[in-house]
C-alpha cells in the first residue's frame, strides 16, 4: 500500500503510529582495568588445522 493510502486508512479508523524509540539507560559500566574472567573450559584459540576444533 502507498503511504498515503495507509495514513488516510489510519485517519479513518482513528488509529496513531507511534514514533521515535524508547532509549535505555546503561546501569553497569565496565571496569577497563579489571582482569578477564578466566577460561574455564579450555578454549584452544590457536586450533592447528581446519575443522579441528569442532
Amino acid at each position: 500500500m502507498a503511504r498515503r493510502t495507509v495514513a488516510e486508512t489510519m485517519a479513518d479508523e482513528g488509529i496513531v503510529g507511534i514514533s521515535g524509540w524508547e532509549r535505555s539507560t546503561t546501569t553497569t559500566r565496565r571496569d577497563r582495568l579489571a582482569a578477564p574472567f578466566p577460561d574455564l573450559v579450555g578454549r584452544s584459540f590457536q586450533p592447528e588445522a581446519p575443522d579441528t576444533v569442532w
